[in-house]
């Protein structure tokens, strides 16, 4: 985990390889990516969200299949 203020810093690139892993939809990495910057934890969790609110069926099982299922390793 880093510091929201290392995370407004780092290059759009780092960014959004650093949000990558999260979600698999890149739509969702860029958009927070060009938000930046957030001047709280809790402005990045409120655009998170907003982000997610418009996938349709398509993104979410590109998220879900990207992501082992639980108990898989």
């Amino acid at each position: 985990m880093i510091a929201l203020s290392q995370f407004n810093s780092l290059s759009k690139d780092e960014a959004a390889g650093l949000l990558a892993p999260c979600v698999a939809i890149p739509a969702w990495g860029e958009m927070l990516v060009s938000l930046r910057p957030f001047a709280s934890r809790h402005a990045l969790l409120q655009a998170a969200r907003k982000a997610m609110a418009n996938w349709g069926e398509d993104e979410l099982n590109a998220a879900l299949s990207a992501h082992p299922r639980i108990g898989e390793k």
